[in-house]
């Protein structure tokens, strides 16, 4: 396969690199950089020198500097130390944790704690070094798998050209703070599989979409012998599990199920065969078969002849064994909580079974083993259909291929000679908060194109003291036909027309009522939009206005009507929703069981606030305000609040709940629908939801405390990333209008 486009330098950076290691990030990683080296591609892999997972991770098994392995160029940079005792009593407490007690935007560790996981991890500040002082020789780098500091700490390094493969699984350490941040700030996220994207929205938000490439992952097919016989006996009828024998994997639930099954039908002669790594118990029983790592010609017979290959884990984000099991033509036994391979048996157009809880796997075994070889054969086709379609490595590599085209559209960055003039120009005399983080991200995102040369030329230079990296235009002659001018806001700015009209340079306006790209026309030293020439909206008007983010000067009167005792609860909801109701047992069993009374503080402008909606609860007060602004809230309510509850549906813009964000108030958003709304810290109503509020709530009234657990968005985040890769867009937007434009204005 030829590469449509030059040459691309990728950095492959995991802890651990090798041809030989066994961990599934590992063998991914090794198969991308053979692939890409293949195609034309000149590739590098970023590692550690500690030998592998299962070694000890502070110890420098290799020498640091360049290595080789089959043609693929490492370089290994040592381990630093670390105190294994430490991390392992912060993993210990994370993994002790039930599963179903994990929500979006709760991180599960305090500060400390959470402190403690990333630095008594594997670290290596020299490859953070080498990431940011080679990055410019680099045209991406493909960061796997996700809970590493390696991989976010890498990514923060080099935000730009990072690519997160985060090979993801709805665990505790998805949920981390900083995994969080390695997330948003990424150039773009790498997903094995349409399961493995739809938990990342689960758990970040959709607004990750804009920035997310589905590649998938190819699987090396290795067909049995016809001359091959196993050694050892094998049953006719059998269940075939593959992989790591673990907890983790679900292993001891399958045993355990399959047990029971055999108790139930004790005159079927259906088997279930283990083969992979590690031990686990098995019992007793004839019709369960552990024959621990097999070599690779008896697995294949194996995969070939089963019923059915089942996976029971919960947690994969891609699965090559059902996929082996698909190439062989049989169908396959996946767990519905997994949303990997569940997804991926629906796609294949239900090749196989899923079990939705621990009962449910011995009805499966019953329908599996009532099916004739012939009827199995007719399932697994389906499968083998769909794994040819998603599982070719030629496949995969064409995904990586429109990616990395995708995420660069004018070529390669590092060989353009040079950049064209694009002039931007600023009316405000003076910016208001909101103007100004909205202008810093316009323009760091403008900055970061290798397409464009930033000019500024604005009304009032001093207003942009905090513009590090603008060229401000001062004379007009040094700016003698941009390729581009753009016009910052809906100000008028007799000056600043002039200077259009003295140009042949087409004309953009970013509107900031709007939040869109437009093309505009000078008419009576005014500006107009050209009707039906040229608008585009931008990727995540969700963000602003962020007219809210404004502190409204406040009395300490405003306070006096405000209870000081109890928690205080800014709350936008709809009173008299139903769901207010599963809002108010909360409250109302905090009050009785801990005497602690709420306090809600609800804008007026909220239909129907009234006492008699909450007269049946006890211990809850509340206290309406007005507000100068639909779109504000008074910021002696930010500051009397402990926390904000924002409740779907309520008639009030999405992004209303950010307003917190400036007051460092921790946000729980909850949704009436079943999927998880666009904000990021979410949850949806359920029977659970009581016992979720009262833990948002126990969190919100520890000061300190409160804010280190709790993973709220601030002002720093903000102005520090756009989610939906807004700088991509924005570069692509420009570019195709300049592509278009046939005559200027």
């Amino acid at each position: 396969m030829q590469l449509p486009f030059e040459t691309r330098k990728i950095g492959i950076v995991i802890p651990w690199f090798g041809k030989e290691l066994k961990g599934g990030a590992e063998q991914q990683a090794w198969q991308i950089a053979t692939r890409l080296q293949n195609i034309g591609c000149q590739v590098t892999a970023l590692s550690t020198c500690s030998q592998s997972f299962l070694h000890k991770w502070h110890v420098n098994h290799y020498k640091p500097g360049h290595h080789q392995e089959d043609g693929i160029d490492i370089i290994r940079f040592p381990v630093a130390k670390r105190n294994p005792n430490k991390f392992n009593h912060v993993v210990g407490k994370l993994l002790s944790m039930p599963s179903n007690s994990f929500n979006p935007g709760l991180s599960p560790l305090t500060k400390e704690d959470e402190r403690v996981y990333w630095s008594e991890n594997i670290n290596s500040p020299e490859l953070i070094g080498y990431l940011k002082e080679e990055q410019k020789n680099f045209d991406f780098f493909i960061f796997l798998p996700y809970l590493f500091p390696i991989t976010i700490e890498g990514i923060l390094a080099v935000p730009e050209k990072a690519l997160l493969q985060a090979c993801l699984h709805d665990e505790c350490y998805a949920y981390l703070s900083k995994t969080l941040e390695g997330v948003y700030r990424c150039k773009a996220l790498l997903f094995n599989s349409l399961g493995e994207l739809q938990l990342a929205k689960n758990i970040y938000g959709e607004w990750l979409s804009d920035k997310s490439f589905v590649i998938g992952e190819g699987v090396e097919h290795h067909p049995v012998s016809k001359s091959f016989k196993p050694s050892i006996p094998i049953p006719k009828n059998y269940i075939l599990c593959l992989g790591r024998k673990c907890n983790e994997k679900n292993t001891p639930l399958l045993i355990e199920q399959f047990e029971l099954f055999c108790q139930k039908h004790p005159s079927s002669e259906l088997s279930l065969i283990l083969a992979g790594p590690e031990k686990v118990q098995v019992p007793e029983n004839q019709r369960i078969i552990d024959l621990g790592i097999v070599e690779k010609d008896l697995k294949s017979y194996l995969l070939a002849h089963s019923k059915a290959l089942i996976n029971p884990s919960t947690n994969e984000s891609f699965s090559r064994v059902i996929f082996e099991s698909w190439k062989e033509g049989r169908p396959i036994i996946v767990h519905q909580r997994c949303l990997a391979t569940y997804e991926a048996l629906k796609a294949s157009n239900l090749s196989g079974w899923s079990v939705k809880d621990d009962e449910d796997f011995i009805r499966v075994f019953e329908l599996v083993d009532k099916k004739s070889q012939a009827e199995i054969e007719q399932i697994g086709k389906k499968g083998q259909a769909y794994a040819e379609q998603i599982s070719d490595w030629d496949e995969v590599m064409k995904r990586y291929i429109s990616c990395f085209t995708k995420l660069s559209p004018l070529g390669n960055d590092r060989e353009l000679n040079k950049k064209q003039e694009l002039l931007v120009i600023i009316p405000q005399t003076k910016l208001s908060e909101h103007e100004q983080i909205d202008l810093e991200l316009f323009l760091d995102a403008l900055y970061q194109s290798p397409r464009w040369n930033v000019i500024v030329r604005a009304r009032n230079p001093k207003a942009l003291s905090s513009m590090g990296e603008a060229s401000f235009l001062q004379d007009q002659s040094h700016c003698l036909e941009p390729e581009l001018i753009i016009w910052y806001g809906e100000q008028n700015w007799e000056e600043g027309i002039n200077l259009i009209d003295s140009k042949k340079s087409p004309v953009v306006r970013k509107s900031l009522q709007s939040q869109s790209i437009e093309e505009v026309r000078v008419e009576n030293n005014c500006l107009f939009q050209s009707k039906g020439r040229y608008h585009q909206s931008l990727s995540c008007p969700n963000l602003f206005p962020l007219s809210f983010v404004q502190k409204e000067s406040c009395d300490e009167k405003d306070f006096d009507s405000i209870n000081k005792e109890g928690i205080n609860i800014l709350l936008l909801a709809n009173l008299q929703s139903p769901d207010c109701s599963l809002l108010f047992k909360a409250f109302e069993k905090i009050y009785t069981e801990a005497q602690i009374p709420i306090n809600l503080l609800v804008p007026e402008s909220i239909s129907g606030i009234n006492s008699l909606v909450i007269e049946n609860f006890e211990g809850i007060n509340w206290h309406s305000f007005t507000s100068s602004k639909a779109t504000s809230i008074p910021s002696h309510i930010y500051l009397a609040s402990d926390c904000m509850i924002v409740m779907d549906p309520v008639d009030l813009p999405s992004w209303f709940s950010l307003g917190a964000c400036a007051y460092q108030l921790p946000v729980l958003k909850l949704n009436s629908e079943k999927n998880i709304s666009q904000d990021f810290f979410s949850m949806s109503l359920t029977d659970k939801t009581i016992d979720q509020v009262i833990s948002f709530l126990k969190l919100a009234t520890q000061s300190e405390t409160m804010k280190d657990k709790l993973n709220n968005i601030n002002l720093e985040v903000i102005k520090s990333h756009i989610p939906g890769n807004f700088q991509s867009k924005l570069n692509a937007s420009l570019q195709s209008f300049i592509s278009n434009h046939d005559m200027p204005l």
